[in-house]
């Protein structure tokens, strides 16, 4: 559905021809590659479903590829479950909500993980610094990915200690070590880059979600965030804009939560009769495996995380897949183990596409009907006594519309709804309040009127003792303004 319909709301309604903030939210690499798409096709950015979508889809397989080359599996049901899982994700759902720049934005996934292998598995220290820009552009086109670069540095060290046996222990412990440095380089080589082009375009940095004042909180601040990055990975709330796991999905997350640690603990006890040092190693990497995936909530705290910032969360799904290759080849029983395990992909998968068409749903039934409000407001608005097409028109309370007559599909089944919580799939009441509804009004209605503010029209009073839209009276023409008390 998400391919093949048309769902513009929120930011996508005034960015049908743009990639909405760039260059002022730290997003030097989006602003650039968008630029470079428009010199490619010779015409502005377009929101066009079909063609950013399977775009999208595409460079999700590619990242998934890269995956499934850097750990070594070989399974190809294993390898299936990965690219399915990474594209029916919640986070792709609520990016499809965002159509006009998810290509790109899958893009610096994209480049994001090369990067992160090439500072893994780099043959020499040229490669690997190759690794550490393309990693530093990735941040550039979403800085949300640096979760997933996390998770995949921390895979992958769980994979060369796993492949390591004693002799190989020092050189595989020095490598562990140096990744950091490397994680550190990458984000000093984002923000050296960050402050240049901004330099060279004359612009500062927004205040959007704190973009700005990055480091700027206290270390008890986070280390609480830390505290709650593990709580949501163990106990993930269901109450919040970023809760990846709706209806069953849950408890399927903790049965492959139950996979993952069975194998992890397996590993273990086998790595110790190895080796120590790498059994130490080895339980480090495992334990910092929920603050890699959940670093969103580090980085940001949880008041300003969503599901479009949550694609970290998709990566306990590729461990547990991976220790289900490796480990689960160790033990006598590997082809029940494996058949078990993929049974429960293919449920999970299940789950999952139903939940995405669900919000597509919701968007369809959501878009249509604010697009039969607005037009009977339109109506309404033409039909006011003295009104001309001339006069400009005044909004007052603007994104307050209080209609107890506005009454969505959602409302009448709220159970059926009840767990789409992705942005920007919402409600008709909040599609009609949000603050680009002009530009959606415009984009589906074809009606964007000259605006003026209520304070230029002569009387005050007036306007005060009009009663609230849709009421009669809500809608005058005062002055030569056609004013709209909403």
């Amino acid at each position: 559905m998400g391919l093949f319909n048309k769902y513009s709301v929120h930011d996508d309604g005034n960015s049908l021809f743009a990639l909405g903030a760039t260059f002022n939210v730290g997003r030097w690499a989006l602003d650039l590659l968008g630029k470079l798409e428009q010199a490619f096709f010779g015409s502005v950015n377009c929101s066009l479903p079909l063609y950013n979508g399977m775009l999208s889809l595409v460079l999700i397989a590619l990242t998934a590829c890269l995956m499934v080359r850097a750990f070594e599996i070989n399974n190809i049901y294993i390898s299936g479950f990965i690219g399915a899982v990474m594209a029916c994700f919640p986070t792709v759902t609520t990016a499809f909500g965002f159509i006009y720049g998810a290509h790109i934005i899958m893009f610096g996934l994209f480049i994001g993980i090369l990067g992160a292998y090439l500072i893994c598995a780099g043959d020499n220290l040229w490669w690997r610094l190759v690794g550490v820009f393309l990693a530093a552009a990735s941040v550039g086109v979403y800085q949300a990915f640096i979760p997933m670069m996390l998770s995949f540095i921390v895979f992958y060290c769980i994979h060369m200690v796993l492949k390591a046996d004693k002799n190989e222990e020092k050189k595989v412990i020095i490598q562990i070590l140096l990744k950091p440095i490397y994680i550190v380089g990458f984000m000093v080589v984002y923000f050296v880059i960050n402050k240049i082009y901004l330099a060279f375009l004359g612009a500062e940095m927004s205040s959007y979600k704190g973009v700005d004042q990055v480091g700027n909180v206290s270390l008890v601040q986070y280390l609480v965030r830390v505290l709650v990055a593990y709580k949501q990975f163990l106990l993930p709330s269901k109450d919040t804009s970023f809760y990846m796991y709706p209806s069953n999905v849950r408890v399927l997350y903790y049965v492959f939560g139950i996979f993952g640690m069975i194998l992890a603990g397996y590993s273990i006890y086998r790595k110790g009769k190895q080796s120590i040092l790498l059994c130490a190693a080895l339980l480090a990497l495992y334990a910092i495996v929920p603050l890699a995936t959940n670093f969103i909530i580090v980085m940001t705290g949880t008041s300003e995380v969503h599901s479009y910032m949550m694609y970290g969360a998709v990566m306990p799904f590729v461990l547990t897949a991976y220790l289900v290759e490796k480990i689960g080849s160790e033990v006598n029983a590997e082809n029940l183990i494996k058949r078990v395990f993929i049974a429960f992909c293919c449920m999970l998968l299940v789950m999952y596409a139903r939940y995405d068409n669900k919000c597509y749903l919701l968007a369809n039934f959501a878009q249509q009907e604010a697009i039969s409000y607005f037009t009977t407001l339109i109506t309404r608005i033409k039909s006011a006594e003295g009104y001309d097409d001339e006069y400009p028109v005044a909004f007052v309370n603007e994104c307050q519309i209080s209609d107890a007559t506005l009454v969505g599909v959602e409302s009448v089944k709220k159970k059926a709804f009840a767990d789409v919580n992705q942005i920007p799939y919402w409600n008709v009441q909040t599609y009609v309040n949000n603050y680009a509804w002009l530009d959606f009004m415009q984009n589906w209605c074809g009606y964007r009127p000259q605006l003026v503010d209520a304070s230029e029209v002569g009387d005050a009073t007036e306007i005060d003792n009009m009663p609230n839209y849709p009421d009669d009276g809500s809608i005058k023409v005062i002055d030569g303004v056609v004013v709209v008390k909403f």
